[in-house]
């Protein structure tokens, strides 16, 4: 549900009643409530929803207050009683264009949801009946947290949605094109062209791989890392194929990160194992990691004096939007690239944009970026947690490794 260092809190009365609403809405006979009782349930008519769970075990009293008495009584028996209750709706988000959608999550922790794939997508389809139940015909469903990876990038539960009039999405073109904005920012910011800037990218899973597709022949290096020797090579074979003046090179080991690191401008982080490859205090001087892992490779950390800043990877901001949910970056415009995703495909309204299922479909991520100012969406902020990052922090890291960089030429 939320995120560390997240204040957002629920008090016990509006828990009590927000909960015994989910438990009406799901129990009630019908597979789609009628209109106008969803939008006295709601305030809304949703045209999306984003699909959650809870990260930890004390995201679940920040979400339910109520809970502690249940925990005290069930004791052991609390967390496995608590996979067998409904769905949750933790917030409704409201936009200026009137595309509206709430935030669901399901009541089941990672550790349950990981260790019994099966279960994992029987609950999906328990959260899928609820989310129609909630929205309107032709919603879009926005696969949040570890939900993406549990049903295959929403290859496993896509029929069963459409089958109800509901559409998923992984939200991996969402969460590409908004680090595609990341990469433009950090070299607008620090005076360079796009094509000066060197990238280090740890992990080439699907999003690693795809975001390093996205930026070959738009930026002047990339450095991949992956402990799975195989998947990085395969990588690296694509990207030369396809490369024109960027320079692409692999590292040989885990050893190598520390002075990549050193070496290129900023690094883009989509594997969760970097904290069995590399140790937060082993970050050196100069660092800037933009971290889209979830759970997080890389604690929060904002360090001006050692040069060192860790940015919340796959941002996009939504124009006007109000939510009182924290992801954990503070209330305010930015969202998630892959909730980005399901807002632009319910205002789009199958136009434009498809969503995303399986693997990125790259002409799909072209008209998403070019359909983002249309829609009210932009490039998230600079955020390390819920801390505002000011942009001269990163110019000031990537200046000094380029002017670093000349003087090595000249020498």
């Amino acid at each position: 549900m939320s995120l560390r260092r997240n204040r957002w809190r629920r008090g016990v009365t509006s828990s009590v009643c927000g909960y015994l609403r989910d438990l009406l809405i799901a129990f009630l006979p019908v597979r789609r409530i009628p209109r106008v009782l969803r939008i006295v349930l709601l305030g809304v008519d949703p045209k999306f929803v984003f699909l959650v769970h809870p990260r930890r075990k004390e995201d679940i009293y920040i979400a339910w207050p109520f809970a502690w008495p249940f925990r005290l009584l069930l004791r052991r028996y609390f967390y496995s009683w608590l996979r067998h209750l409904p769905p949750t709706i933790l917030d409704v988000v409201k936009t200026p264009s009137g595309v509206n959608g709430v935030i669901v999550s399901s009541t089941w922790l990672p550790d349950a949801l990981i260790h019994n794939r099966k279960a994992s997508l029987k609950e999906a389809r328990k959260c899928i009946r609820f989310a129609v139940k909630l929205s309107r015909k032709g919603a879009s469903l926005g696969l949040g947290e570890w939900w993406p990876f549990l049903t295959k990038r929403g290859e496993a539960v896509q029929k069963y949605a459409k089958d109800r009039g509901m559409q998923v999405t992984s939200g991996y073109c969402g969460t590409l094109c908004s680090l595609q904005l990341s990469a433009n920012e950090i070299a607008k910011v620090s005076d360079l062209r796009l094509s000066e800037l060197r990238v280090l990218i740890l992990g080439v899973g699907k999003m690693g791989a795809s975001i390093a597709q996205a930026l070959v022949n738009e930026v002047g290096r990339i450095s991949v890392f992956d402990k799975n020797r195989v998947k990085q090579e395969r990588v690296l074979r694509e990207l030369k194929l396809q490369r024109g003046k960027t320079v692409i090179a692999g590292l040989e080991s885990a050893d190598q990160i520390p002075s990549a690191l050193v070496e290129c401008d900023f690094c883009i982080c989509t594997t969760s194992n970097l904290n069995k490859i590399l140790a937060a205090n082993e970050l050196p001087h100069g660092t800037i990691v933009l971290d889209d892992s979830r759970p997080e490779a890389v604690p929060r950390i904002y360090d001006k004096g050692r040069g060192i800043l860790v940015l919340e990877g796959g941002l996009l901001k939504i124009q006007g939007v109000r939510m009182s949910y924290d992801f954990g970056f503070g209330n305010h415009e930015e969202v998630f690239g892959c909730l980005g995703e399901t807002y632009m495909l319910a205002c789009d309204g199958g136009k434009t944009l498809a969503p995303t299922v399986g693997d990125v479909d790259i002409n799909n991520f072209h008209n998403m970026l070019g359909s983002r100012e249309r829609l009210g969406v932009e490039a998230g902020g600079f955020r390390s947690g819920s801390i505002f990052v000011d942009p001269s922090d990163i110019a000031g890291i990537v200046k000094k490794k380029h002017v670093r960089k000349e003087l090595d030429v000249n020498e």
